[in-house]
C-alpha cells in the first residue's frame, strides 16, 4: 500500500511547463500538443479488476506512474502538489 495519494502526486513530461495541479485543462492541451497522450498512458499501465475498491484502483494508477518513469526516464516524471 501507497501512502502516497492521487491528489498529491501525478505524472507530467519534462517538456510540459504547465502545472497539472494548477492548471489541468490547459496541462493537457499542452500534453496534447506535444503528443505525449499521458492520460491514455497511464490507462494503458493500469491493471484493476472489473469491480475494486477506490485505494485499490488509485494505487494502480500510482503503480502505473511508477512503472512509467523507469521505462521512461527521460520523459515523464512525478510532480508533487506543494
Amino acid at each position: 500500500m501507497s501512502t502516497t495519494s492521487l491528489k498529491n502526486v501525478m505524472l507530467t513530461t519534462y517538456d510540459n511547463n504547465v502545472s497539472p495541479f494548477e492548471d489541468y485543462d490547459e496541462w493537457k492541451r499542452e500534453d496534447e500538443r506535444l503528443c505525449h497522450f499521458t492520460e491514455q498512458l497511464v490507462g494503458q499501465f493500469t491493471v484493476v479488476p472489473y469491480e475494486t475498491s477506490q485505494e485499490d484502483y488509485e494505487n494502480a494508477i500510482l503503480e502505473a506512474y511508477e512503472e512509467i518513469t523507469e521505462l521512461f526516464p527521460n520523459i515523464y516524471l512525478k510532480v508533487y502538489r506543494t
